[in-house]
């Protein structure tokens, strides 16, 4: 049974009588407080900087929704090719091992091999199998402090202070799970740089350099077999960064060779590598700055590829070659925001 308030509003029924409507379309604000004792606001009504919440609300326009991960790595640049120019014949000081003779002669040196070294695919700085192959999200170390404390006084009383977190900055282990084809590609890139690992900590690889002129990583101090790693989160939109990172110095530091110990039946063959990382940052904006330049040496021809295909009015399948980032004015905020774009 419908209740009349002592305003004359009857509540439960299906259609507010026509003083409700009145008071309606007479006193607006009355209707919005209604509204909002029944937990229901309006964009402006939500700041949590400026006011207080007495009890949650929810809030329709501001959450954060589906997420999506996106990893890029950059390229070694492994001494794999006797020079930069010419993909087709070893490095003599690797081109007697039977592993790498094996894939050059089996066809992976123009795949699996060329993705390992830089000056001899310069054409991308990023190793876009792995990226492809990825099936696990990179773990991030959380951000830690440690503390300072003083000596206790004559009650036994201390007090701590605050140290600073730069060591959280540095030095994590994480792992990453890929998915690989029947050829074995990703497995194999992962045994063809632990091979040439081998050798280099034998001290019986150099790193490559071009034909007379002196070896530019040696006397720079330029580890040629590290990596950096970006890690972007999307919003659901598919193209809005919600948060960035960086990994340096990173390396893996294992070959899932355990991973055929137990075949798979059902068709799927994953495995998980470990790496290392010497330092790893997060939204720090010369993190934009380096994706970008690494985007800007790519060969590419610069068309942009958009997310949504106006064409067949779905999301685009089309293939893209590079991404890049830009910054944007948010359409749902007073914030600018950085998009992840693509070029083909």
């Amino acid at each position: 049974m419908a209740k009349t308030l002592a305003n004359g509003m009857n509540v439960g029924t299906a259609e507010p009588d026509a003083k409700y409507k009145a008071i309606i379309q007479s006193e607006p604000e009355i209707w919005k407080r209604m509204l909002r004792a029944n937990g229901i606001y309006e964009k402006s009504d939500l700041s949590w900087f400026n006011v207080f919440y007495r009890f949650p609300r929810i809030d329709p326009f501001n959450y954060m929704g589906p997420m999506r991960e996106y990893v890029f790595f950059t390229k070694p640049d492994l001494h794999i090719f006797a020079n930069e120019q010419n993909t087709g014949e070893l490095n003599p000081e690797i081109g007697n091992l039977p592993f790498f003779v094996d894939l050059m002669n089996r066809g992976y040196g123009k795949t699996v091999l060329k993705s390992l070294q830089y000056s001899a695919d310069p054409s991308t700085p990023f190793v876009r199998i792995l990226s492809n192959a990825k099936t696990s999200n990179l773990d991030l170390a959380a951000i830690n402090v440690d503390d300072v404390e003083t000596g206790s006084n004559m009650y036994g009383t201390k007090m701590f202070y605050r140290k600073a977190s730069d060591h959280s900055d540095e030095e994590a282990d994480f792992s990453i799970e890929f998915e690989d084809s029947r050829w074995l590609e990703v497995y194999l890139w992962f045994k063809a740089f632990d091979e040439y690992e081998r050798k280099k900590f034998q001290g019986k690889v150099t790193p490559p350099h071009k034909d007379g002129e002196a070896p530019a990583y040696t006397y720079k101090k330029v580890l040629h077999d590290q990596m950096t790693i970006f890690k972007f989160i999307l919003a659901e939109d598919g193209e809005s960064i919600i948060h960035y990172s960086r990994l340096q110095g990173c390396y893996p530091k294992s070959v899932p060779r355990e991973s055929f110990s137990d075949p798979s039946t059902d068709a799927v063959f994953k495995f998980t590598t470990h790496w290392k990382s010497t330092f790893q940052k997060d939204m720090d904006s010369s993190i934009i700055t380096h994706f970008n330049y690494l985007a800007s040496i790519s060969s590419c021809e610069g068309t942009e590829i958009p997310l949504w295909d106006e064409t067949v009015q779905a999301i685009s399948g089309e293939d893209v070659l590079v991404p890049y980032i830009s910054l944007e004015k948010s359409s749902r905020s007073n914030y600018t925001q950085y998009k992840l774009r693509w070029k083909k």
